[in-house]
């Protein structure tokens, strides 16, 4: 039950992360900020890296991952993720604490 809290957790954070994001860089109407990332190759994709706490091919990190598929073809790639395995930088007890510190 607490792994689950846990998944629930980074799950909330990666969609309050990429809402920050959008709205953020979003100062034109959706229209007009397409139009700027078609015409702007050298725009600065952005990277999401998630440290899963659970394995990697549990249903929840699948479910993540599309997810992340769905943003990355929503962004037109300007928004990419990538899934680290439990463990990959912080101990999946300190996951947590380690997002809260930045």
């Amino acid at each position: 039950m607490k792994q689950n809290n846990l998944v629930i957790a980074a799950i909330a954070l990666v969609i309050g992360a990429l809402a920050a994001y959008l709205v953020m860089s979003n100062q034109n109407t959706g229209v007009q900020r397409q139009a700027e990332v078609e015409m702007a190759p050298g725009s600065n994709p952005v990277n999401i890296r998630v440290q899963a706490v659970l394995g990697t091919q549990t249903t929840e990190v699948r479910m993540l991952r599309d997810f992340m598929d769905d943003v990355t073809a929503l962004t037109g790639g300007e928004v990419t993720f990538e899934v680290l395995p439990a463990g990959a930088v912080v101990g999946v007890k300190e996951t947590l604490d380690a997002v809260d510190a930045g």
